[in-house]
């Protein structure tokens, strides 16, 4: 599936597999212009710490899979409060 998305251009990917009947994640980005420093992987995100190649500018971007269950929501917040954090 990456490859068909990926099309012909340099690109990382990383993704997050779906637990039971929740939807995974699946980032990806294009190696010409973004240098990924830092991946995070949680347990309802995954958190990237870039690099923009052509002026360094340096930037934070996750991809979140949000729980229905109250709970789980929770941690997801604490997770994403952490990163910011870190």
């Amino acid at each position: 599936m990456v490859d068909q998305v990926g099309g012909h251009f340099d690109y990382g990917w990383s993704a997050l597999p779906s637990r039971g009947r929740s939807g995974g994640i699946l980032m990806m980005w294009n190696k010409q212009t973004i240098e990924v420093v830092d991946i995070c992987y949680g347990n309802h995100s995954i958190s990237w710490q870039c690099i923009t190649k052509c002026d360094g500018f340096k930037w934070v971007i996750s991809g979140v899979y949000g729980p229905n269950d109250d709970g789980e929501r929770t941690n997801l917040w604490d997770e994403l409060n952490n990163l910011c954090n870190s």
